[in-house]
């Protein structure tokens, strides 16, 4: 699920969960969040395809949901590249092509199909009808799992025919398809040995993203978690339950890109104490500003929170926000995410919670993330 589904979330908290004294605090974060994804537009995701996506390219949105990063990719690659947007889900389908339509998007086809391995040209494909659409799969056990029970049938196509129709050798791979993610990577196995695409895949489900992970793991792709650029272990991602986005480049192109070599220092490190925070309950707790240099920056936060809690943490430079948030099974978390500031500018924490239970932040950490090219 990408950030817009994630703030429409919270406005439909807002205006249908929550008692009526916390529905403002929904209402800016999920303003907040919308925001920072279609204006700021310096989220993991984004960083990575600037620094990956190059003109000319061939780009596949898989998963394409409402159109915001084909949108982004079809900028990166320009009037000489193409960018393929697959997505067969009729409720966000209208919004695709008015999206492209609005933003005078001339590179992007779309192609109104659910990808799957070979096999059959139709599949069952479970609706969301909660506001951005975003949980919606062909996977009965995680439709399941998320509440889904509509589902209409799509047409499915497998992506190593489509290539080869089209004669494609895609370079750059968004994957976002709520626990098919091995499937996709099954009906292109063959184009994948050919082209090693480079790859964004979300993770957070408890079903099939450890073994899509090990399947290009297996093909010579090192994996790297987008939420805080440390490598990935495949089966310890298997414990998890938070959504992050993993990328993926095959281990003969990392040496050029700047993800093979990433130097971390860290340059703030301090308790909730020393931030000011106190134990909050249904509030948003908030630092004092901090001084950053322009940079590439990873925040990290450790919590406790009382179990089903959902947590937001985030950072602020002047009116522009970036974070994440989720909800909590456990007492002890870690939330990180990477951000990036282009001028010198003052920063500040956020730590928020929109339900009774209590938030106490253990400590804050801030490091500057050097990308270095090998030769």
């Amino acid at each position: 699920m990408d950030r817009v589904a994630i703030a429409e979330q919270i406005r439909h908290l807002a205006r249908k969960s929550l008692p009526a004294g916390l529905k403002p605090w929904a209402r800016q974060v999920g303003r907040r969040l919308g925001a920072y994804e279609r204006d700021w537009g310096a989220d993991s995701l984004r960083l990575a395809m600037h620094d990956l996506v190059r003109h000319g390219d061939t780009c596949f949105d898989v998963g394409a949901n409402t159109g915001d990063y084909s949108i982004f990719m079809s900028k990166l690659t320009g009037p000489t590249g193409r960018v393929h947007a697959f997505d067969p889900n009729p409720l966000t389908l209208p919004t695709l092509h008015e999206a492209l339509a609005k933003h005078k998007v001339s590179n992007c086809q779309v192609v109104e199909a659910a990808v799957l391995q070979c096999g059959p040209q139709s599949v069952e494909f479970f609706l969301d009808h909660s506001p951005g659409h975003g949980a919606a799969t062909i996977i009965p056990d995680q439709a399941v799992h998320v509440g889904l029970n509509q589902k209409v049938v799509v047409k499915a196509i497998c992506l190593d025919e489509y290539c080869r129709a089209a004669r494609l050798r895609p370079a750059f791979v968004k994957v976002d398809v709520e626990t098919a993610e091995l499937d996709v990577l099954k009906g292109f196995a063959h184009t994948i040995d050919a082209c090693m695409p480079h790859f964004i895949l979300e993770y957070g489900s408890i079903y099939t993203e450890q073994t899509s992970l090990m399947f290009l793991r297996d093909r010579g792709y090192r994996l790297t978690d987008l939420s805080n650029y440390s490598p990935v272990d495949a089966a310890e991602f298997a414990s998890r339950r938070l959504f992050t986005n993993v990328l993926a480049i095959h281990a003969s192109k990392i040496g050029g890109t700047g993800y093979g070599a990433i130097q971390l220092d860290v340059v703030l490190s301090k308790t909730g104490a020393d931030l000011g925070f106190r134990d909050g309950q249904g509030e948003l707790l908030r630092s004092g500003e901090f001084g950053l240099k322009p940079g590439r920056y990873i925040a990290a936060c450790d919590f406790t929170a009382e179990a089903g809690q959902f947590i937001s943490f985030s950072t602020s430079v002047g009116d522009s926000i970036c974070g994440v948030a989720g909800k909590f099974g456990e007492q002890d978390w870690s939330h990180s995410f990477v951000f990036e500031v282009n001028r010198p500018s003052n920063l500040r924490f956020s730590l928020s919670t929109p339900t009774k239970g209590r938030v106490l932040c253990r400590g804050i950490t801030l490091k500057r993330a050097e990308m270095r090219v090998l030769a």
